[in-house]
């Protein structure tokens, strides 16, 4: 009965111990719970909203809201917050953009000045003959087709009635 007692002896101090580390555990979760709480109640902005508050937090912030309001505070802060990325070394060179081309020459003959920006068929007669061209203008440029090589003398004949017609 002796080693019952010793034994139940130090099972109890065992037991209180047990018992007081949870208590204390306890007591520990529970102040940490109402941390976390009052945390969660507080407000996690301090907007203003009435004038008084306004007024309050003008009189406590006013050199940052002065410094805010300068004219180039704005991009200054932005600078700070950027980096700027350079290009990597040994690249190739650029490839040029594609910008409008400068107006070329414009046409100088008598021809030329009433047949530039037209596109079609023309029928010409000069002094040296009778002319059938193609014309089309793309990219400020106007291109002519002398089609008269290709007709055939005879099997495909036209004629020429007033200024410019064609049959």
């Amino acid at each position: 009965t002796g080693g019952s007692s010793g034994q139940a002896t130090g099972g109890s101090a065992d037991a209180r111990l047990i018992k007081d580390q949870c208590k204390a555990e306890r007591s520990k979760l529970i102040q940490d719970a109402q941390v976390q709480l009052e945390q969660l109640r507080a407000p996690t902005l301090n907007i203003p909203c009435t004038r008084l508050q306004w007024a309050e937090w003008i009189g406590v912030n006013i050199q940052d809201f002065r410094s805010r309001m300068q004219r180039h505070a704005a991009p200054h802060r932005r600078r700070e917050l950027s980096n700027r990325v350079g290009a990597r070394p040994n690249l190739p060179t650029k490839v040029e953009r594609l910008r409008p081309q400068a107006e070329q020459g414009r046409a100088t003959t008598a021809w030329g000045k009433l047949l530039e920006w037209r596109c079609g068929w023309y029928a010409l007669q000069s002094a040296s003959g009778r002319r059938m061209v193609y014309m089309v203008r793309h990219v400020s440029t106007t291109y002519v087709i002398d089609m008269e090589d290709h007709r055939v003398p005879g099997l495909h004949p036209y004629h020429l009635t007033g200024v410019g017609a064609f049959w």
